[in-house]
């Protein structure tokens, strides 16, 4: 044996902390008597004899070493109370310091020194008769120190694993159920991070500053008496205070924390009710804070508002005016309707057509009129509404749901359709997908060659030809308890060299039941058989959204996405979501919304084409249906209508409505002519697709009648009288 061997297991049996506990064949705790002597004697026989030979396995009865409990008191103790290892590990083995959580009811375990782990591992092999009871191999005596104290070799590696882990006895029921039990690691909680002296400062400053503003959201105190009061008397007498802002007030919320007031409903004996105001400053100003309060209360009156629609109708040229109007398309059962309304009849005769060519201007002025009045009255209305809205001018076609049977059969003037439409008891909708995909492609190609009409959206787009598509995908989803959810993420594409990938980037959520139309105005054009409305919509989006739901949204885009092309060869990336994350809600439909942006070069407005690929349910393998619609809005639009809930700005629409429209005072003329401009782009496009469409019949009706004609001859040919 060679003398640096020696002095290393001298060393070894000098520490005082290695473990010499492990699991016998039938389970019993075991330990095995060690003399520095004998060890010494064993390791030069070794060196001498060579290969080692078997012997038979150890028994269960192993007396402790005298040598060591005599060296070592602590230790030996420290054995009645420690129990056996963990898992088949040793406790805490290589962590120095760190106390252990054996199971109760079982010792004989000590500390492992760190010093020497390989060591330390060897020794607790021969201690424990090799752990697994199949070799003495497995128990060190005969092996070469080379061989034992480093891990070399597959059998090697694989004593020195089990040495670490306390035995590998495979057909051992003990060590089958050791290794069932949790890690040493698994039981102690996580440390407490260190803070930093900035950090604990800036904790203590948030606790302190969020305690002192939630106390302005309870009760004031009884027993105090404030230096500062007010009082803002109720307006409404058949709506008191909790029913329009609930029982707590907690629209006032801003308003209470921004000016440290306390807000408290009284009502007194003859039913008069009052917000009581009081605070802490004997020099406040209450002013800001009944400002406040006014605007909390107009918000909460505009969110109750829910407009019917209004409907314009366009007079028809004298050239293209008849006296009857007919639906093209209606259903007279259960559920009723009727649409794509069109002129017929008889052309009206010189005299007639004389004197609508002389009124119809006065008509068109009066529309205009009524569409300014209706429009400046229902955005003062919802001026103090805090949320988010969205107005946008949409193209599309009014649906009947609610009719007469002489109107389906042509027997109704321009004046009563407009009559029957305009009625309280109507019941109509207003359809925004107006035909298929291939109508928002072609109407981009016709923009695309108007470059004295129409520049990017984006500045820092040069040309028409360079803008491109953006993606949306859209999850309609419905809760357990029936709430429908909406959830929105924007598509983002990250291009590295020749590949690209796919990500979810700002995700939004809305709540259907809160979606509301506050402003409609509809304007039915029969001439031109393609309609158009003015909506504000009102919207209540959730900051915070659900982990589950973003989760969702995230793993359903992701740069794993496989990248799709539809039948115009426009990419847009396959929607997966997990089945596991759908346990609490169900996917309703899934829609990818591809939108491009041009803008008009003169007023500034926008108009936004957008396709839209359809799936009902959380299934994407197929084919989507296909949809686009055609939209028209201002940026002024956007800014003037963001949400400015929990803060406490003011929405100012400007006088006649000048900040919404670019600070023109004038602006309802050119609003109207650039409406009408995008109109009529799309009645070109309409007829476009429709005429193609004939002449693609015209040529298949064609095809078939020359396959019969060519098939007769064939059978003529061969069946015929032969000459």
């Amino acid at each position: 044996m060679k003398d640096w061997e020696s002095r290393n297991a001298r060393s070894w049996l000098n520490d005082t902390d290695s473990v010499v506990s492990g699991p016998t064949e039938d389970g019993a705790p075991s330990h095995e008597g060690l003399d520095e002597s004998p060890l010494v004697a064993t390791l030069s026989a070794l060196e001498a004899s060579g290969p080692a030979q078997p012997r038979p396995r150890p028994t269960n009865s192993q007396v402790p070493n005298p040598t060591h409990a005599a060296r070592n008191p602590v230790s030996q103790a420290a054995v009645s109370r420690q129990g056996q290892s963990i898992n088949g590990a040793l406790p805490n083995a290589g962590t120095a310091g760190r106390p252990s959580l054996p199971p109760a009811g079982q010792s004989n375990s000590f500390r492992r020194s760190t010093s020497h782990p390989q060591m330390g591992n060897q020794r607790s092999r021969i201690n424990n008769g090799a752990g697994s009871g199949e070799s003495s191999a497995d128990s060190g005596e005969g092996v070469a120190p080379s061989s034992r104290w480093q891990p070399q070799g597959d059998m090697n590696k694989r004593r020195y694993r089990a040495s670490t882990q306390g035995g590998t006895a495979r057909e051992s029921g003990q060590a089958r159920s050791l290794s069932t039990r949790p890690l040493a690691k698994e039981i102690w909680a996580d440390p407490v991070g260190l803070v930093t002296t900035k950090r604990a400062a800036y904790n203590e400053y948030t606790a302190r500053t969020t305690q002192e503003r939630e106390q302005y959201l309870r009760p004031p105190p009884t027993d105090e008496s404030f230096p500062s009061t007010g009082t803002y008397l109720w307006p409404y007498r058949r709506q008191s205070p909790i029913d329009l802002l609930g029982s707590k007030l907690a629209p006032l919320a801003t308003v209470r924390t921004e000016h440290k007031v306390f807000i408290q409903c009284v009502a007194t004996i003859n039913n008069i009710q009052y917000l009581r105001i009081s605070s802490r400053d004997c020099k406040a100003d209450l002013a800001p804070v009944f400002d406040g309060i006014r605007r909390a209360v107009q918000d909460a009156k505009a969110r109750e508002i829910s407009a019917s629609p209004t409907f314009i109708f366009v007079p028809p040229t004298a050239q293209a005016m008849r006296k009857i109007v007919r639906p093209e398309v209606y259903q007279t059962v259960v559920p009723m309707r009727a649409k794509d309304f069109v002129l017929s009849g008889d052309f009206l005769s010189p005299e007639e057509r004389l004197i609508w060519q002389s009124d119809r201007p006065g008509m068109v002025a009066k529309n205009q009129q009524l569409f300014q009045t209706t429009l400046m009255a229902g955005l003062k209305d919802l001026e103090p509404l805090k949320g988010w809205m969205r107005m946008r001018v949409t193209f599309g076609h009014v649906e009947m749901r609610n009719f007469q049977t002489p109107f389906a059969d042509g027997q109704y003037s321009f004046e009563k359709f407009a009559a029957m439409l305009r009625s309280p008891r109507q019941d109509s909708v207003f359809e925004k997908k107006i035909g298929g995909s291939e109508t928002a492609i072609k109407l981009s190609e016709k923009i695309v060659g108007w470059p004295t009409k129409f520049v990017p959206a984006n500045g820092r787009t040069k040309s028409l030809n360079d803008v491109k598509f953006k993606d949306t995908a859209i999850l309609f989803i419905e809760t357990n308890t029936g709430q429908g959810l909406r959830l929105e993420a924007e598509i983002d594409r990250l291009y590295e060299q020749e590949q690209s990938e796919f990500q979810a980037g700002s995700v939004r959520l809305f709540i259907k039941e809160k979606t509301h139309k506050s402003l409609n105005i509809t304007v039915v054009d029969v001439e031109r058989k393609l309609d158009w409305q003015l909506e504000v919509i009102t919207d209540s989006e959730q900051f915070e959204v659900p982990s589950p739901l973003y989760a969702l949204i995230k793993e359903s885009i992701s740069v794993k996405s496989k990248v799709r092309k539809d039948c115009h060869g426009l990419e847009y990336p396959e929607i997966t979501p997990s089945r596991n994350s759908q346990s609490e809600f169900s996917i309703q439909s899934i829609v990818v919304r591809s939108v491009i942006q041009y803008k008009f070069l003169d007023s500034g407005f926008f108009v936004e084409l957008a396709i839209f690929r359809e799936w009902l349910g959380a299934n994407t393998m197929g084919e989507p249906t296909m949809k686009a619609s055609v939209s028209m809005f201002h940026p002024e639009w956007d800014t003037h209508m963001e949400s400015i809930e929990h803060t406490t700005r003011i929405r100012d629409f400007g006088t006649g409505l000048t900040n919404l429209f670019n600070y023109q005072t004038d602006w309802l003329i050119p609003f109207f002519d650039e409406v009408a401009f995008t109109q009529g782009l799309l009645v070109d496009v309409a007829r476009a697709i429709k005429a193609e469409a004939a002449l693609k019949a015209q040529v298949a009706g064609d095809r078939a009648v020359a396959a019969a004609v060519q098939a007769a001859k064939d059978v003529m040919a061969q069946y015929g009288p032969k000459t």
